[in-house]
């Protein structure tokens, strides 16, 4: 059994919107797979994602993060999720949409004022 539709002109693509899809799709990618829902609010790591890509590519991407000055991490809204299979080998994985927030999280090292006591 697949968990593509093949289309003309995709290679893959999931059967979205369906039940059962959606519960094969959680049994093959396992249990330890949590994947967010519409309008949660979650962390972006670029520098993990550059890592994933650079993996994925065999190519060097750490020298070129820094020519994006990106923070380490951004503040999202999940505004799309996808779940597909690749298909010529069945492997399961989300493509997630994400919208950047604004940051609301407190800067605590500019905000902290020490003082010693002595």
């Amino acid at each position: 059994m697949t968990l593509y539709e093949e289309k003309p002109g995709e290679s893959h693509k999931g059967l979205e919107g369906e039940d059962l899809y959606e519960e094969l799709w959680k049994a093959c990618a396992g249990p330890l797979v949590e994947v967010p829902i519409d309008g949660e609010r979650v962390f972006y790591f670029p520098q993990s994602h550059m890592e994933q890509l650079e993996e994925s590519t065999n190519q060097e991407l750490n020298h070129q993060i820094s020519h994006f000055d990106l923070p380490p991490k951004i503040l999202c809204r999940v505004v799309n999720i996808r779940l597909l299979a690749e298909k010529d080998s069945d492997e399961v994985y989300a493509q997630i949409t994400l919208y950047p927030e604004a940051d609301v999280t407190p800067d605590i090292s500019h905000s902290i004022d020490i003082q010693l006591i002595n």
